[in-house]
């Protein structure tokens, strides 16, 4: 008890100590702690960590660059040509600059440089130590192969495109007929660059128009090969030569086996085969009607196709299904194009399909053996153990799978006419 009174005692006193103290100013406070003072590795290390923060110390002044906007690539012998095209900023202008140009003289727009070496890097090198800016190659939108240069392969030279990472895999990859470098340097007044040209040419030719990427992964995997627009320079008009301008027109497509160019496919082989692939932008299909060489062209707006593979006995076959939707395009024919007769025209147009992409698959098997279809990979996808069985010898296999064809062709909305102006009594769908 007496420890316990003597405990309260001295606790009293120290309030009371304490309440003397704050009244007096001088409180009751607890000592401070001592400040933090930085140890010199600390100091040492954040100011070092500041030299880690200059950003610009490699940085490329604009004016030092040079921008490749396209590319060919040919073989003479056993050297590569590569050729760039590169943009010249100060022609180009704004308000009131004359768009187009070509060569390296006057007030072009674009500079053309080709040099010869053993592979594209070579070349690339070639053609930088004689240049006083920096190539740079992420605003290139276009690839040209040469014909010879594709027939060599591919694959080995075309390497440098997965290693240097200003290469876009977003760049669209043609064929040329000859050089390609003729491509680079025809006038094609109606865009600045002749590779935008040949670029608007390449995105209108299929739904999916071919890039590095898709040109690489078709190299790459089993059971499909490669096939790319061929383009050539074309006159624009051959009866007024002095007047005449040098454009570029796509003139086929070119099929490839492996990484080899094998074969080229004239213009209405190609546009049937694009078809066939399910890459075709608004195919038109031409007929033969009457007895005087008669004409209606077909305009096919809506295509589907589908392919249905089979094995019977180890007999592999692919039936394709394709499907349209239609219009007449022009009529130039004295036929009266009602029901019966719009039946048989529908039915006409489905037998032409048939027929003639028939033969370009035949082609194809026969004498290529280039499976630009992907016919291997939907037997692949189907039967897996059929094709493990023929996957190391697919392109000795690929000319004797069975292929059968049925087109169904649905024409409608003909605009305001049906039938040509020639035939009588017809009205206008406005009327």
């Amino acid at each position: 008890m007496k420890a316990g009174r003597k405990s309260r005692f001295s606790m009293a006193v120290v309030r009371t100590a304490c309440s003397v103290r704050s009244r007096s100013g001088s409180g009751c406070r607890p000592k401070a702690k001592p400040k933090f003072k930085p140890k010199p590795v600390f100091l040492c290390a954040s100011l070092l960590s500041l030299a880690l923060l200059c950003g610009c110390w490699d940085r490329v002044e604009i004016n030092d660059v040079a921008f490749v906007i396209g590319s060919s690539f040919d073989k003479v012998n056993d050297q590569f040509i590569t050729t760039i095209q590169i943009a010249l900023p100060s022609q180009l202008g704004g308000t009131g600059s004359v768009g187009g140009g070509g060569g390296t003289s006057g007030n072009q727009n674009y500079l053309l440089i080709s040099k010869q070496a053993r592979t594209m890097y070579l070349a690339n090198r070639e053609i930088q130590a004689g240049l006083s800016r920096i190539l740079n190659f992420s605003h290139r939108r276009l690839m040209i192969l040469g014909e010879d240069f594709a027939r060599s392969g591919i694959g080995s030279q075309l390497d440098i495109l997965g290693r240097f990472p200003q290469n876009r895999l977003s760049a669209y990859v043609v064929l040329s007929r000859g050089k390609a470098f003729d491509i680079l340097s025809a006038e094609a007044p109606i865009e600045q660059f002749p590779a935008e040209m040949a670029r608007e040419l390449a995105k209108n030719t299929m739904r999916h128009p071919v890039n590095v990427k898709r040109m690489v992964n078709k190299l790459l995997n089993e059971g499909v090969d490669l096939a790319l627009p061929v383009m050539s320079i074309k006159d624009s008009s051959k009866d007024v030569p002095d007047k005449s301008k040098s454009l570029i027109a796509v003139d086929g497509l070119g099929v490839f086996r492996g990484d080899k160019l094998v074969g080229i496919l004239e213009r209405d082989e190609g546009m049937l085969a694009v078809m066939g692939m399910g890459e075709s932008l608004n195919p038109k299909i031409i007929l033969p009607r009457g007895d005087k060489d008669e004409l209606i062209t077909i305009n096919l707006n809506e295509t589907k196709i589908r392919w249905t593979p089979s094995v019977q006995d180890s007999q592999l076959a692919i039936k394709i299904h394709f499907q349209a939707k239609g219009s007449i395009l022009e009529n130039t024919t004295y036929e009266d194009i009602e029901g019966e007769n719009l039946d048989g025209l529908e039915e006409q147009c489905g037998n032409y399909i048939n027929e003639n992409l028939g033969r370009v698959i035949e082609k194809l098997q026969r004498e290529y053996q280039s499976d630009i279809f992907g016919f291997g990979q939907v037997i692949k996808n189907r039967y897996p153990q059929e094709w493990d069985k023929v996957k190391d010898r697919w392109h000795e296999v690929y000319p004797s799978v069975k292929v059968s064809l049925d087109s169904t062709i649905h024409l409608e909305g003909t605009s305001q006419l049906m039938n040509s102006l020639s035939v009588k009594g017809e009205k206008s769908n406005h009327d």
